[in-house]
């Protein structure tokens, strides 16, 4: 079974994505289809209580590059969304070492 929820930039569709996404598993995975420096990318959390994201992104054909971020810190214990935005952060850090798109 698959759900997409389609919308403008700012319109709540990660606040969906949030709400829905303990309702729904196992059965429906939520993940959010983005960019991150360019490539392709899906950015998953299990678990909307827990600081914890883990960002798959398509750096080439037959190549990927995955970013696992899990953090103690109390602000994002707090906030554990934001813990997608770090992790975007470091898969962007990686992805410049990469060599240039041709």
């Amino acid at each position: 079974m698959m759900l997409l929820v389609t919308g403008a930039s700012g319109v709540g569709k990660s606040t969906v994505r949030a709400l829905i996404a303990e309702e729904l598993a196992p059965e429906v995975r939520a993940v959010e289809l983005t960019q991150i420096a360019g490539y392709p990318a899906i950015i998953t959390r299990t678990n909307a209580d827990i600081a914890v994201c883990d960002i798959d992104v398509k750096a080439a054909e037959r190549q990927s590059v995955t970013v696992i971020y899990h953090s103690e810190e109390q602000a994002l214990k707090n906030n554990p969304q934001q813990s997608c935005e770090v992790g975007k952060q470091i898969a962007a850090a990686v992805l410049m070492n990469l060599p240039p798109k041709s």
